[in-house]
């Protein structure tokens, strides 16, 4: 696929073209058809680099289609070699124009938005020009407070996402990393420095903050090494996170002052009596939600709701739940766990937590359940509660309810997404393939 970049003038609407074989053109590079580029950009903006000599950092995405990205770039330097670059504006643009007139082109709505000279107030901080330099800045300052020698540059690491972006730098400490996140309670600098406080050695440490501006300097991987087995770092992932989640019983009054949203089972049997499930989702018809699958829903909502009342019988208390949990979010090796992306953190059932690791295609089998050390390891931690067998009972209805919970808790999204935006685009598209899955999984 091509990603084609915006390098923006720093003064007037106008966009950087280089003389490339057919003629001037933006910035443009090749990239695997189907690679994200958002935890990647380092790849992307090293090949801008590496064929320009221009030094950038990515800021948004601004189309994407099948063999084809446009993504938005701040230059910050650029070495001597004779690029024969020159600054167009919207109508010699139309002039060069690869598309047709009348068919969407992201350049050119780009150029719309320039003629308004409003940003919209959705957009995070770090899609905008200068972020980047401000957050180098506080970077360089923090370290010097610390005492820390930075070894290498900051460096955009995960980026073209409205939850948030990282940069990384080299020190004498190691890798460090520098996080900033969206306004979305809860605001995760706070919540991650309580959590860090309260369970050292398991949650990553917080070295320096900003809660101002939720911006956070956070200690890297330790010098041990990662364990290679994917099931023993699997094993003992699940084991800290449900030892975290046991004890955070006695803190749920803290996590809600740290802006921890209930979504419980009583608020998911709410949504679905409620039939908020066909109703609430109104976007999805732009995508070819079909009546048919409407109707689905509707007839679905009550069995869903049923199981909810069944899993509230286990009384199982509310406790802290982990909503990204997967293998790039927690650090294990041979002697410490660590967990990260405490963003979007809520209190509810706990073990909603530990399903977005898994692609849920049916009910899971009692068997596998029982069977599968990662969910013993888990279940271990919660023997205080209830019984082995009991866990497991209650951990088959969560499979099954998983998607209508991460359905619910997607919609609850959309608002903090950009209007018109590609990050609403694509925060729709996974409502809608959530919306669909369940309805084949309990087709079946």
């Amino acid at each position: 696929a091509t990603v084609q970049c915006i390098i923006a003038h720093p003064s007037k609407p106008k966009l950087l073209a280089i003389r490339h074989k057919g003629g001037h053109l933006p910035p443009q590079i090749k990239v695997p058809k189907d690679a994200e580029l958002g935890p990647n950009i380092a790849k992307v903006t090293a090949a801008v680099e590496s064929k320009y000599g221009l030094h950038t950092t990515a800021l948004r995405v601004v189309g994407r289609f099948a063999n084809y990205h446009c993504i938005e770039v701040e230059l910050h330097s650029k070495d001597r070699r004779n690029l024969q670059a020159v600054w167009v504006g919207e109508d010699d643009y139309v002039r060069i124009r690869g598309t047709k007139p009348g068919k969407h082109d992201p350049f050119m709505a780009w150029f719309a938005e320039q003629a308004e000279a409003r940003t919209p107030a959705q957009r995070p901080p770090w899609e905008r020009p200068g972020w980047f330099k401000r957050a180098r800045h506080w970077i360089d300052f923090e370290l010097d407070r610390l005492g820390i020698q930075a070894t290498g540059s900051v460096r955009q690491t995960r980026a073209l996402a409205y939850t948030g972006t990282i940069l990384r730098v080299s020190t004498s400490l190691g890798i460090l990393y520098f996080k900033a996140s969206n306004e979305r309670p809860p605001r995760e600098v706070p919540l991650t420095r309580f959590l860090a406080e309260r369970w050292p050695g398991r949650v990553t440490e917080v070295l320096a903050y900003d809660e101002s501006k939720n911006w956070m300097l956070m200690r890297g991987d330790p010098q041990e090494e990662q364990l290679g087995d994917p099931s023993e770092r699997w094993v003992r992932g699940a084991a800290a996170l449900a030892s975290i989640q046991a004890e955070s019983v006695d803190h749920l009054e803290r996590l809600r002052d740290l802006g921890c949203e209930t979504l419980g089972i009583g608020q998911l049997r709410q949504f679905l009596q409620d039939e908020t499930v066909p109703n609430a989702i109104p976007h999805i018809d732009r995508l070819g939600f079909s009546a048919q699958e409407r109707e689905e829903f509707a007839a679905l909502a009550p069995r869903l709701a049923g199981l909810c009342e069944q899993l509230a019988d286990f009384n199982m208390p509310e406790m802290l739940i982990h909503v990204d949990f997967r293998a790039t979010n927690f650090f294990a090796g041979v002697d410490s766990v660590r967990i990260i992306d405490w963003q979007r953190a809520c209190i509810g059932h706990p073990f909603f937590s530990l399903l977005t690791a898994f692609t849920i295609d049916r009910d899971w089998a009692w068997d596998r359940l029982k069977d599968d050390p990662g969910i013993r390891a888990y279940l271990a931690r919660f023997a205080d509660f209830d019984s082995e067998e009991r866990l497991l009972m209650a951990m088959q209805r969560v499979c099954r309810l998983f998607l209508a919970w991460r359905l619910w808790w997607l919609l609850q999204e959309l608002p903090y997404c950009e209007p018109n935006s590609f990050s609403l685009l694509r925060a729709q598209g996974v409502v809608t393939r959530t919306a669909r899955r369940l309805l084949a999984v309990h087709r079946n």
